[in-house]
C-alpha cells in the first residue's frame, strides 16, 4: 500500500512540474502579446495625441494588467519629478524591479531595457522608429512561438509524465 501511496506521489509530482513548465511557455507568449500591445499604445499616445512621454506612459499604464501597469506608473512618476535622472535608466531600473515577477528570461528583460534606452530621444521620429523596431522583434518571436508553443506544452506534459514512470520504475 505504501508502494502505491509513493508511485501515486511521484506520477503527481512530475507530472505536475510538466504542467508548470507548460503553463510558463504560455505565459511568456502571453506576456510578450501584453508588451507589444503596450508599445502600441504608448506609440499612439505620442503619435496621434501628440503627449510627451510621461503622460503617455501614465495614459498606457490604466490599460496594461499588473505588473506592466505599476512599471509605466513608476517610470511616469520618476520622470515627472525630474531629478536629473534619464529615462534609459528610470527605465532600466523599474524593468528590473517589476519584470522579475514575470515569467521572462533574462534575455527578454534585457531587450525591454533598452526600449527605454531607444524611446528616450526628443525627436519624435526617432521615437516613432524604435517602437517600430522594438514590435517588430516582439512580432517575430510571437509568429515563431506561436508555431511551436502546442508542441513544446505537450513535449514538456509528457516528459513530466514519462520521468515519473522512470523514477517509478527506477525505485521499484
Amino acid at each position: 500500500m505504501l508502494k502505491i501511496f509513493g508511485i501515486v506521489c511521484i506520477m503527481a509530482g512530475s507530472a505536475g512540474m510538466g504542467y508548470l513548465q507548460g503553463k510558463e511557455w504560455k505565459g511568456r507568449l502571453n506576456q510578450w502579446k501584453i508588451m507589444k500591445r503596450m508599445c502600441l499604445l504608448i506609440r499612439s499616445e505620442i503619435q496621434y495625441k501628440g503627449l510627451p512621454l510621461p503622460e503617455a506612459f501614465a495614459c498606457t499604464a490604466g490599460k496594461m494588467p499588473s505588473p506592466f501597469q505599476e512599471m509605466l506608473r513608476e517610470v511616469e512618476e520618476k520622470m515627472e519629478e525630474r531629478k536629473g535622472v534619464h529615462l534609459p535608466d528610470i527605465w532600466r531600473e523599474a524593468v528590473k524591479k517589476y519584470m522579475r515577477k514575470t515569467n521572462l528570461k533574462r534575455q527578454e528583460i534585457e531587450r525591454l531595457c533598452t526600449f527605454g534606452e531607444q524611446v528616450g530621444y526628443f525627436d519624435k521620429e526617432v521615437q516613432m522608429s524604435a517602437i517600430d523596431w522594438y514590435v517588430d522583434e516582439l512580432d517575430k518571436d510571437i509568429v515563431q512561438n506561436e508555431k511551436t508553443i502546442g508542441q513544446k506544452v505537450h513535449m514538456c506534459h509528457c516528459l513530466g509524465i514519462l520521468g515519473g514512470l522512470f523514477l517509478t520504475i527506477l525505485f521499484l
